[in-house]
């Protein structure tokens, strides 16, 4: 299958949007005003009418720029867009950021999110037609006190800025999609975010095959027509939309049907023995920081397969979503795991004076992050292991409750991935019991 799809969502850097209708997402990306306040906290120089010394790009890392090239410390965002319609409510869409952002549309507060990487989708609450303001302060410093997830000693750079773009949506309903036997295309469909959990609508598959469907607690178990499974070999991907009484239109929902198991020491793709060859990958680049383009994505991609690769680990953050598309029209496997290296190693505990295993902010961040991860690539077939606190110690009794908490959190979700961690003290760890 052709990459279109995962080109359509591509931008022009800098182009800006001035406004669009309640119908559809704005697009955010762009221009911004912006000021750059070196050593300094968000609590220290967040103020809405700064005065703006720069224009900065969105997508972009401010650090990867001469002017600022590898500063610490709070950019200041401010940009207007125009609504022509009043909205009930709206969701702040921002797809990757380093490190933690405060964020506040027209003077109103909408919380500050200490989740690097990690695509987050923050309610507004209703919105008037006409022009408002977001503004943005965003903190590169992983300082201890306000920054538990990004640390100092991590043997990569984390980045300041907007990763992957920023957009309003006015939509927060969602389809999950799991395969329940990939023998006969059998699937689950769970309406997530409905406001309803009980009632009958129409399955579309492919735009064409028209399925009825009763949904009860959110879900519903339906065969898909002409069904074709995704592997590496034949990543065949299929849509699905709902129509139902009463629900707006909701735009089509792309997946794979495919099986991921572990069992006599081996994996299994669809009942058939899987041997993984491939790389570990850091969503960055010398020029660009993490703000890295379709075009590096797709080059990267097409590097790992011309090696002979079917797989690929996404080191050690949660991946964007254009390149999980890409993998899936690929056909290449993906490790994804949540934000963490070394955590609670004897190397990383500065002196003894900090531990984050005993820190509940950090274990809570761990949980959450890696919640939101789950959810955000749930639909990609590429991913098919999930992992958490790489090279993390393992060892520790404190290590091993936070990984059995970690391990349930994606079980949870039910999304039918192997869970796992990446290990380096495998003669003393106790931690890989539940993997």
């Amino acid at each position: 299958m052709q990459m279109k799809l995962a080109y359509m969502a591509a931008v022009a850097l800098c182009a800006t949007a001035l406004g669009a209708a309640p119908s559809g997402p704005v697009d955010l990306n762009g221009s911004w005003d912006f000021r750059f306040e070196e050593g300094k906290s968000i609590e220290e120089v967040a103020r809405t009418d700064f005065a703006a010394t720069d224009a900065m790009c969105v997508p972009g890392c401010w650090d990867a720029l001469p002017k600022w090239r590898f500063k610490r410390g709070t950019g200041l965002y401010r940009r207007t867009f125009t609504l022509a319609e009043p909205v009930a409510n709206a969701w702040l869409i921002v797809d990757g950021m380093g490190l933690r952002g405060d964020f506040r549309l027209d003077g109103k507060p909408l919380g500050v999110w200490p989740y690097p990487y990690g695509r987050l989708e923050i309610p507004t609450g209703p919105l008037a037609a006409g022009e408002h303001t977001l503004f943005a302060a965003l903190d590169n410093r992983p300082d201890w006190s306000t920054m538990k997830l990004a640390r100092t000693f991590y043997d990569f750079y984390l980045y300041g800025g907007f990763y992957h773009g920023v957009s309003l949506a006015f939509d927060n309903r969602r389809l999950f999609v799991r395969t329940r036997d990939y023998r006969t295309g059998l699937v689950e469909i769970e309406a997530v975010d409905f406001g309803k959990t009980d009632f009958d609508a129409t399955l579309v598959f492919d735009g064409v095959h028209e399925v009825p469907a009763t949904f009860r607690g959110g879900r519903a178990r339906v065969a898909v027509p002409g069904f074709r499974l995704w592997s590496p070999e034949e990543p065949n991907l299929h849509t699905v939309a709902l129509k139902a009484a009463g629900e707006r239109p909701l735009p089509a929902t792309r997946f794979g049907i495919r099986t991921i198991e572990a069992r006599a020491k081996k994996l299994w793709l669809n009942g058939k023995e899987l041997f993984l060859k491939g790389v570990n990958r850091h969503e960055q680049n010398v020029e660009f920081g993490s703000a890295t383009s379709p075009s590096l994505m797709l080059r990267d991609i097409q590097i790992i397969k011309g090696l002979g690769a079917n797989f690929v680990r996404g080191a050690h953050y949660q991946q964007n979503s254009l390149f999980l598309d890409m993998c899936d029209e690929a056909g290449l496997l993906v490790w994804e795991e949540s934000l963490g290296w070394g955590n609670g190693q004897v190397y990383t505990r500065d002196g003894g004076t900090i531990d984050e295993f005993k820190d509940a902010a950090f274990r809570a961040q761990q949980i959450e992050q890696t919640r939101q991860m789950v959810r955000a690539s749930f639909n990609h077939p590429s991913v098919v292991i999930y992992a958490f606190l790489n090279e993390c110690a393992s060892d520790r009794p404190e290590g091993k409750s936070l990984i059995d908490e970690l391990i349930e959190t994606i079980r949870k979700e039910d999304s039918g991935r192997l869970t796992t961690f990446a290990c380096n003290i495998i003669d003393k760890d106790i931690g890989n019991a539940n993997t």
